[in-house]
């Protein structure tokens, strides 16, 4: 099921960050990268004891925060620049068999439950594909992915600035301990036009309030 998608127009004229965007669409495309570590912790107890599954519960969380500010959730459609009701995350499948990976979008719910049951059921109708994207990504997409393998300080997800998608790439890494607690990098690759350092900011402590507080969520 693909859930409608409400696009909302920006007047030009009165949006306080249209300076920039026109700057970094039009004379400069620029972005950046950055990595941190988080405190997964609590998240990890709460989904042990909960019956859910790791992933597609981060993929929620990620998505939810996203979706608490308006300019992650900035696009063009048609020519027009304005911004979308809800991201949705286009995330992979990995196949152990043969290592490749199947790319598929999920719609978001603001429910845990439902969210997770979608997602488990389009993985179990998905993993017989072995590669490639599995359903059309819509443009409200954005990208989250991990490297499971091993743990980095820095992930910078290099690719060609586009003027008409700005959603971030996500990407973690391989989990690890510090002072008793459990770790897992973050990196964040993300277009200047619509985000900025601040942006990310509120992103990081609202995911980790809503890490700490997960069984309330559930």
């Amino acid at each position: 099921m693909t859930i409608e998608n409400k696009f909302t127009p920006i007047d030009m004229e009165t949006w306080p960050n249209a300076g920039t965007f026109m700057a970094f669409t039009q004379m400069d495309l620029r972005g950046f990268a950055l990595t941190v570590n988080i405190d997964i912790t609590h998240m990890l107890e709460v989904v042990k004891d909960s019956g859910y599954k790791f992933w597609p519960t981060w993929v929620w969380l990620v998505t939810r925060n996203l979706n608490k500010q308006q300019d992650f959730r900035v696009g063009i459609e048609d020519g027009v620049v304005g911004y979308y009701e809800t991201l949705n995350p286009l995330s992979p499948i990995l196949h152990d068999d043969t290592m490749t990976i199947t790319m598929f979008t999920e719609d978001y719910y603001d429910s845990l439950k439902e969210f997770h049951e979608a997602y488990m059921n389009h993985v179990k109708e998905f993993e017989k594909i072995p590669s490639g994207f599995a359903n059309h990504p819509p443009h409200s997409y954005f990208t989250i992915a991990s490297l499971p393998w091993f743990s980095f300080t820095h992930f910078h997800t290099r690719h060609e600035l586009q003027k008409d998608h700005f959603a971030p790439l996500i990407e973690t890494g391989k989990l690890f301990e510090e002072n008793g607690k459990k770790m897992m990098p973050l990196s964040m690759t993300c277009h200047h036009a619509t985000l900025d350092g601040y942006n990310i900011k509120i992103f990081l402590e609202d995911l980790q309030a809503d890490m700490e507080n997960l069984e309330k969520l559930l």
